[in-house]
């Protein structure tokens, strides 16, 4: 591998890093929004005996979860289909960094690829 190539794989490699990390925050918050949901519904299903005997306080506080648990699922329906595309985008690229940047190169290239670049 010529090093220019190898630079190119170098700062190929940087940038498939940065978006797997936002891709690890992305479905962090995609799992916090999905608790959050499930334990509201959880909630909601254990209080449904019970509606008839709260007061207007604890029909509105019922009613407030209702309602946060119908936005949390449609966060969730809007935001996953969408991070499922960036997934399968970052997988392809993966797949073609492994294709493009597999063939062999010296230890001196790449310390002065490295060096180069300022990547320690």
């Amino acid at each position: 591998m010529s090093s220019l190539a190898l630079e190119a794989c170098l700062l190929e490699a940087r940038e498939l890093d940065r978006t797997g990390t936002a891709i690890d925050y992305e479905i962090a918050a995609i799992d916090r929004l999905a608790a959050e949901g499930m334990f509201l519904q959880r909630q909601l299903d254990a209080e449904m005996p019970a509606l008839g005997g709260y007061d207007e306080k604890g029909l509105n506080d019922f009613q407030a979860r209702v309602i946060r648990h119908e936005q949390l699922a449609k966060k969730f329906q809007a935001e996953f289909p969408l991070y499922q595309q960036r997934q399968k985008d970052y997988d392809a690229a993966i797949a073609a960094f492994d294709s493009n940047c597999a063939s062999g190169f010296s230890a001196g290239d790449l310390g002065a690829a490295k060096a180069k670049l300022g990547i320690k």
